[in-house]
């Protein structure tokens, strides 16, 4: 298989995609023609087209998946799109050029980089606020559980950071040097936040770096490239662009996905852990591979054009929320809410009607607690830290949210 170098984020024509809730729907940005492919991989159909602007580059979802966060470094805007109608909410109008996007674990804020800065949109009143400015070319970003720190990759041709930055003080709290030759690209947090996983693309290789020190304690070697990374449920596997799979607990590379084309630069993983979708540049097509067997069951064409550039840009690619079907049902599942999320163990789950069933599921898909609501806010208690999949179903339907206990 090959890979190809980037030099410069500038030379690049992006893809990115977001799945989507048990449903398993996969959000496509074509930068070429301007659309969004949204298709259901449970047939790897494509089942519907959100149109919009030459130019898209990085996705990301919100965690509570209500929304798809796209970067148009061509139009200059913050596409905002609600999953529930798969319509645009929104254009916010940026400064020239924006790339990678995230979204907070709360859902509350997302964060963008635009040349040297970092900016900030409120979730809420959908406006663009504060901006860091980090004085070097900005690549991936990841932020912290709490929200509290966002890990950013900084280069220019001389030098080499992570950067951490105070989301509250909207400042530089630390700087890491890194080699001349380890030019940081995407970033990846592991689910308990304590390692960093850095791409750098140019050496075929992931440095991983503990949050408690910020040193890098380990160098995997990957043989089939690198650009964008994820992670199965319970964070043991690291799924790598290039189609390696890496055991996170030796980090080692325990085997390669064969047959997923010959560009491959975007990933992400299905909600239940059965399939990965590998986006292709310049070939408008996405790949299917199950994580069973770990090869290749079907090539999907998006378009008979030439090249519409289905590259992805990092940032939060999984969404675990079930898109409602009808207006009622979107207005309840708006109206839901987890609160503290993160919490230390007690929450609160507050609910527009009285009546509904409740599951909860850790990493692994295992159930938790089951429980039935009498009242609009239930409080509840998980004792052991880790990330939850919370289910409510009522007579208006079902949505999925996601937990962490701190």
């Amino acid at each position: 298989m090959t890979m190809f170098k980037l030099s410069s984020i500038l030379q690049l024509l992006f893809l990115g995609f977001a799945l989507n809730g048990f449903s398993q729907t996969a959000y496509i940005a074509n930068h070429q023609d301007g659309t969004v492919k949204i298709i259901n991989t449970n047939n790897n159909s494509i089942v519907g087209n959100i149109d919009l602007q030459y130019g898209l580059m990085g996705v990301a979802v919100s965690p509570d998946g209500n929304r798809v966060y796209i970067t148009n470094n061509i139009a200059n805007t913050i596409d905002i799109i609600s999953t529930a109608t798969n319509s645009e909410i929104v254009a916010l109008p940026t400064d020239i050029g924006p790339t990678n996007i995230i979204v907070s674990h709360d859902n509350s804020k997302a964060y963008f980089s635009v040349g040297l800065k970092l900016y900030e949109i409120d979730a809420v009143t959908n406006s663009i606020s504060n901006s860091v400015n980090l004085a070097k070319g900005i690549d991936g970003l990841a932020i912290s559980n709490d929200g509290s720190k966002i890990y950013v990759a900084c280069s220019d041709p001389s030098s080499n950071f992570i950067k951490i930055v105070n989301t509250a003080t909207h400042t530089i709290s630390n700087t890491i040097a890194l080699s001349t030759s380890n030019k940081p690209y995407q970033l990846l947090l592991s689910h308990d936040g304590s390692k960093l996983y850095i791409a750098n693309t140019d050496l075929h290789a992931i440095q991983i770096m503990n949050t408690s020190n910020n040193s890098i304690t380990n160098t995997i070697d990957v043989p089939n490239g690198v650009i964008n990374m994820c992670l199965n449920a319970a964070g043991t596997k690291l799924y790598v662009s290039g189609g390696d799979v890496i055991n996170t607990q030796n980090n080692t590379v325990m085997t390669s996905i064969t047959n997923i084309g010959e560009f491959p630069t975007g990933i992400s993983i299905t909600p239940d852990d059965s399939k990965l979708i590998f986006t292709n540049n310049h070939r408008s097509t996405f790949v299917v591979a199950s994580t069973q067997t770990n090869t290749s069951s079907a090539i999907v064409t998006m378009s008979q054009a030439a090249y519409t550039d289905p590259l992805c840009m990092g940032g939060n690619f999984i969404s675990i929320h079930n898109p409602p079907t009808g207006i009622e049902e979107t207005d309840w599942a708006e109206k839901s809410n987890i609160y503290p999320n993160p919490s230390h163990g007690n929450f609160i789950l507050a609910l527009p009607m009285k009546e509904a069933s409740i599951m909860i599921c850790d990493a692994t898909g295992r159930e938790i607690m089951q429980s039935q609501t009498h009242e609009n806010k239930t409080a509840l208690n998980l004792e052991l830290k880790g990330f939850y999949t919370v289910k409510v179903t009522s007579a208006k339907g079902c949505f999925i949210k996601k937990l962490v206990i701190e």
